[in-house]
């Protein structure tokens, strides 16, 4: 039996009264890891830093990314322990 390596999306809904293209902007920001930064978000977005840190004030960016982040590494290490488990079976049938 072969594990699939892909990763269930994290759940990440909109606020309500949330603008559109301020969750935009905080996708593009969620997208870059958890090494993220303003400042690479800025680049990214075109939108300036100070905007993007109100909007970040505004709509609890940091919170919410804590909450995303924590949840997709359980599920990057799920995968991986599945992927252990499936090697290891494979390696005791050839054996």
């Amino acid at each position: 039996m072969s594990t699939s390596s892909t990763i269930t999306p994290v759940a990440f809904p909109r606020l309500p009264e949330e603008p559109a293209a301020d969750y935009a902007a905080l996708l593009q920001h969620r997208d870059l890891g958890p090494g993220r930064t303003l400042s690479q978000a800025a680049q990214i977005t075109g939108i300036s830093e100070s905007t993007l840190r109100r909007f970040s004030k505004r709509w609890s960016w940091s919170a919410r990314l804590e909450v995303y982040d924590a949840l997709f590494l359980e599920r990057v290490a799920a995968i991986g322990t599945l992927m252990a488990e499936d090697r290891h079976r494979g390696q005791l049938i050839q054996f």
